[in-house]
């Protein structure tokens, strides 16, 4: 019975690490230099094409550079619904520039580009594109936030 016991609690130990470890908070380091410029030399066209897309309406050209994944979490219908939202309490899109470049380890490898973009009504508006590390660089997460984004309608 001992050796049973033993060997039971042996699994139970060996799968609680392996689901902690799981579970572990993603890590994340700053690019600086040359891993930087990597990441910005395909992900600043990536995010040309996505904002012009985003600006003109075209669905199709808008999730080109996306993982099927982020794909179906942005069927054209919610696309027209943020896009409008943005343009409604944004207003047109002017111009971004890079505030910084990470890598981050959360159940896979990635690179976070955060931007801080100017709208016609919001010259503060953060936006982050996530891109996956493999040679494909797909897009796997889009965010804007700013406080007029933040705001809710009374």
């Amino acid at each position: 019975m001992k050796p049973f016991r033993l060997a039971f609690l042996s699994l139970l130990f060996t799968f609680s690490m392996l689901f902690l470890s799981a579970c572990a908070a993603p890590t994340s380091r700053t690019l600086e230099n040359q891993e930087r410029d990597a990441v910005l030399a395909y992900s600043e066209a990536k995010t040309d094409r996505l904002l012009a897309a985003l600006t003109s309406g075209d669905y199709k050209e808008f999730t080109a550079d996306m993982d099927p994944i982020m794909v179906k979490g942005m069927p054209e219908e919610n696309f027209n619904k943020l896009r409008d939202s943005l343009f409604k309490k944004l207003g047109q899109y002017i111009s971004r520039e890079v505030e910084a470049v990470s890598a981050v380890s959360q159940g896979g490898d990635f690179f976070v580009v955060e931007y801080l973009a100017r709208y016609d009504l919001d010259e503060k508006v953060t936006i982050r594109v996530v891109f996956t590390a493999d040679e494909t660089h797909k897009v796997t997460g889009l965010w804007f936030n700013s406080p007029t984004l933040n705001q809710t309608k009374e």
